[in-house]
């Protein structure tokens, strides 16, 4: 609920700190919740080291998976903030097509990706 109403300062005395994620679930979940928080409070760089890893290699499964998708558009808003234009379109890219092979995905999903394309001037 924090996160959804923009508190990430709240989301993250929740959670507690971040620990080294296996990339398995559970664990994976409170990984990328974390990262998005870093990056969300200004700490991008951090909130990379805990998304980009997840986005790269669950992608391996399934890169169509929604919730890749969604990650992957996070990941994207993320390398913005860190100045990393050229990644934040690629990511952007990347998870617009696993969303264009998905019908009736839900708005959450899209939510990230539709914000990093108005940032990067795409929409």
């Amino acid at each position: 609920i924090h996160m959804e109403r923009g508190d990430f300062a709240g989301a993250r005395e929740l959670l507690g700190a971040p620990t080294e994620p296996s990339w398995m679930i559970p664990e994976v979940i409170p990984a990328i919740m974390h990262g998005e928080i870093l990056c969300r409070l200004g700490q991008p760089e951090a909130g990379l080291t805990l998304l980009e890893p997840w986005a790269v290699e669950r992608a391996k499964d399934n890169p169509l998976d929604v919730d890749i998708a969604h990650s992957r558009a996070l990941t994207g808003l993320c390398a913005l903030s860190a100045g990393k234009r050229h990644d934040a379109e690629r990511w952007a890219t990347k998870a617009r097509e696993a969303f264009a092979h998905q019908s009736a995905v839900s708005p959450w999903f899209k939510k990230p990706l539709i914000e990093l394309e108005q940032r990067l001037g795409r929409k």
